[in-house]
């Protein structure tokens, strides 16, 4: 009996160590393409549910194509920052977040100018329920790092 309970465990523990170094190299391997290969695989993905011509993938893929630089820009930023140990400013996450906003809307307008009604309807559809999956996924990592935010996102997200 002790012998199939000890199997059992260190089965047990044996795929929890294997799961974990997958969701490693997968978060590698997302992390590993160029800004123009990201805007190139979102127009993809956008011309498959969107069905796009080609004049509104060249349009779509320049947009995607300035929106990746400025977002990797952005990451070097906050890496360096990080490395450096300096803390962000409530200011400055303020100015961030209203930056962020700005862009949203910006990206809004210029989908309106390059969409028909339809597709608009559509890329609105999936871009917020795309919005509500990443911030879903990043709750549930912070869930797992920190457990005191679990307690506090729940009753944030009550008001």
């Amino acid at each position: 009996m002790k012998k199939i309970i000890g199997f059992l465990t260190l089965t047990l523990l044996f795929s929890v160590h294997i799961n974990a170094q997958g969701y490693n190299q997968r978060a590698q391997q997302r992390t590993n393409y160029s800004a123009e290969q990201k805007a190139e695989l979102q127009v993809k993905r956008m011309a498959l549910n969107l069905d796009l011509n080609e004049s509104q993938q060249k349009a779509i893929l320049e947009l995607k194509l300035k929106q990746a630089k400025e977002l990797e820009q952005k990451r070097a930023e906050f890496r360096a920052q990080k490395q450096n140990g300096t803390k962000i400013s409530s200011d400055e996450r303020f100015r961030n977040k209203q930056d962020r906003l700005d862009r949203q809307i910006a990206t809004k307008a210029e989908m309106k100018k390059i969409l028909n009604k339809e597709q608009f309807s559509k890329w609105e559809k999936f871009s917020k329920t795309q919005r509500f999956r990443t911030a879903k996924k990043f709750n549930n990592k912070a869930n797992r790092s920190n457990k005191k935010t679990t307690s506090f996102r729940k009753h944030k997200n009550r008001f």
